[in-house]
């Protein structure tokens, strides 16, 4: 019979192992032989009858093995058992366990990746080429190391120390898949920032506030991402620190040596060392300066917003006055104005003046219309100043 062992990681420690541990029985899928210690080990049945033996270790790594027939082995055959790792892992596990882990997943905070190492005695794929390793072939394509999609076989007789090696060259596909994606998220925020500050001189004004909420968001995914990078690059030097304590027989650092493992932990540190100053150095720092590019853009804004209106209202009030003391003009004009009355054959029956009031009485209906007219502006230059001041602290509110 032939093995599949399919492999997961993400950041895990020992608490992890005895916090799943404790609750497997959550799960609604058959699960027994539970054994807890610097391992996690256990067994559960899928639907249709499929046994597959899972493994955490304490620096994250899940395993998942099944066995096959030699005849069944395929390209195909290892997808589909993929496909079954991932929903286990995913929504069995993480989606009834450990339910921050599993929104970070789906969220794309926490990126999973899956890669198959197959065990068999006599298949060997046409489209590799073998490497010899003590009495074992090995099928690998070194120009994926960074690719988890590309599959491990080992041809001839398997042991659990064979196995061993293995884990950790799944560890390093996985980990360097991890890290590269890590840059190209990197690469894709910091093109978004660009285009943001790009817009920030012609976007209006109800469109800056739209853009402080996606900032905001943006800088709620990278902290979590950042988060879970310095936790990844730590359980880098964890991982190396198990390998380096490994006791390995000669079949195992033949195999560990055709592999590279030694090289792919160096190769990883120095990845680890070019990742982070990316995201702390580079997309963080940038991040701050977006964002008081934002708030002074939207301040400038809401000043220039302010003036105008006090412009407005200043106008407002000088029609306001012109108006009413147009209006005492014109009244005080009137009184003296000639009139004449006409017949009807057309000749002039009388003339006279107009007398609207006396001119002791316009003065003081002048001087009651100005007065009252200063009035009516103090008391609506309050109200209005109220009302500023009102919708100022609402709009501080809202972007607070």
């Amino acid at each position: 019979m032939a093995q599949l062992v399919v492999s997961s990681w993400i950041p895990r420690s020992y608490t992890h192992i005895y916090e799943i541990g404790g609750k497997l029985g959550n799960l609604e899928i058959p699960v027994g032989d539970v054994s807890v210690g610097a391992r996690l080990n256990f067994k559960v049945t899928l639907e249709g009858g499929l046994k597959i033996d899972c493994c955490m270790n304490p620096f994250g790594l899940f395993t998942f093995s099944t066995e096959i027939p030699e005849s069944e082995i395929s390209e195909s055959k290892v997808f589909e058992f993929k496909n079954n790792v991932m929903h286990l892992l995913i929504e069995d596990i993480f989606g009834k366990i450990q339910r921050v882990t599993y929104q970070q997943i789906k969220d794309g905070i926490l990126p999973v990746a899956f890669h198959a190492v197959v065990f068999s005695e006599t298949f060997r794929p046409a489209s590799l080429q073998a490497i010899k390793s003590d009495n074992i072939d090995v099928y690998v394509d070194k120009q994926k190391l960074y690719n988890s999609g590309s599959n491990l076989y080992v041809t001839g007789r398997k042991t659990e120390g064979l196995k061993a090696v293995t884990d950790y060259f799944s560890y390093l596909i996985l980990t360097s898949s991890y890290v590269n994606q890590m840059v190209e998220v990197m690469s894709r925020i910091y093109g978004d920032i660009v285009e943001v500050e790009d817009d920030l001189g012609v976007k209006e004004f109800d469109l800056i506030r739209d853009v402080m909420v996606s900032t905001a968001q943006i800088r709620k995914d990278c902290s979590e991402r950042y988060g879970k990078i310095l936790q990844a690059v730590s359980n880098f030097k964890h991982a190396r620190d198990f390998f380096s304590g490994e006791k390995f027989g000669k079949n195992q650092v033949a195999l560990a040596n055709v592999l590279e493992v030694g090289l792919g932990f160096e190769r990883l540190e120095r990845d680890s060392e070019y990742l982070l100053p990316l995201w702390s150095d580079i997309l963080i720092k940038n991040l701050d300066n977006l964002e008081f590019m934002i708030s002074a853009r939207f301040e400038l804004q809401e000043s220039l917003e302010t003036r105008k209106e006090e412009r407005e209202m200043k106008l407002l009030q000088a029609i306001f006055l012109v108006g009413v003391i147009a209006s005492i003009l014109t009244l005080g004009a009137m009184p003296g104005a000639q009139i004449e009355l006409f017949h009807p054959d057309g000749s002039v029956a009388a003339t006279g003046s107009i007398v609207s009031f006396k001119v002791q009485d316009l003065v003081s209906f002048g001087v009651s219309a100005i007065l009252f007219s200063i009035t009516l502006f103090i008391i609506f230059n309050f109200l209005y100043m109220k009302f500023s001041g009102f919708m100022s602290a609402r709009k501080s509110g809202k972007k607070a």
